[in-house]
């Protein structure tokens, strides 16, 4: 996954190349493993100091993990219709 996701990487297109090598039987499968992969790496810790009582001093983050979501603007939308 590290390698993968070496520069912006479509979620989507990643679950399908995992669901087609891990032999996956839908595509959902391939995005919940990927998302339950995803949460457990932002979760893990390194431990620096294992003395150390603080969790803010005594950890740090196994890998740096960052994600963006984008959003399309939607400006000068309309509609049209009668309630009925």
């Amino acid at each position: 996954m590290v390698r993968a996701t070496g520069e912006l990487t479509d979620l989507s297109v990643l679950a399908e190349d995992w669901r087609q090598r891990l032999n996956l039987p839908s595509p959902e499968q391939a995005q919940r493993l990927l998302t339950s992969l995803t949460l457990l790496v932002a979760a893990a810790r390194l431990w620096r100091d294992r003395e150390s009582e603080d969790p803010e001093q005594g950890c740090q983050p196994f890998l740096q993990v960052r994600q963006q979501l984008w959003l399309r603007e939607l400006r000068r939308l309309g509609c049209s219709g009668q309630e009925g």
